[in-house]
């Protein structure tokens, strides 16, 4: 369903923007600039991209694997995982600090007061809705069924 509805939906939004682009290119107001792969991906920080979705990875994927393993965090290929996806994060730091042109998050976002507390806010938000959801649906649901037997 998603895949038939979401081109039917977003034709609304994606077929005004071509028109307008067009529109412009024809009165000469569109200016647009030839640039190479490497500016590029410097650009959208192709690099910085890649270390946060492997760092998070390779510290998140033995959660699951240690689940469903025998040895559960004991193996040595667990606890390898987790260490490379701290070092990998730790690299994805100073690469945004020292390396990248266009860093995905600038450091000076990190020093914003205001920036930090909002994230904060939302990950401690997300973190308590989590944490109680999962019990209070199976507590309203034992009490729904029970109050429905009782004579």
């Amino acid at each position: 369903m998603f895949a038939l509805i979401m081109p039917v939906a977003a034709t609304a939004l994606v077929a005004p923007l071509f028109y307008y682009q067009r529109k412009a290119k024809k009165q000469g107001v569109l200016v647009t600039v030839k640039i190479t792969a490497r500016e590029f991906c410097s650009q959208i920080d192709l690099g910085g991209s890649f270390l946060l979705a492997a760092g998070f990875a390779m510290l998140l994927l033995p959660f699951t694997l240690a689940g469903t393993s025998t040895g559960k965090w004991k193996q040595g290929h667990i606890i390898a995982l987790i260490v490379i996806g701290v070092v990998t994060l730790a690299g994805l730091i100073f690469y945004e600090a020292v390396i990248a042109t266009h860093p995905i998050v600038p450091p000076r976002y990190l020093r914003n007061l205001t920036i930090v507390l909002c994230c904060s806010l939302g990950f401690l938000d997300t973190f308590g809705f989590t944490a109680t959801h999962t019990y209070l649906y199976t507590c309203r649901y034992i009490s729904w069924s029970c109050h429905i037997s009782a004579p």
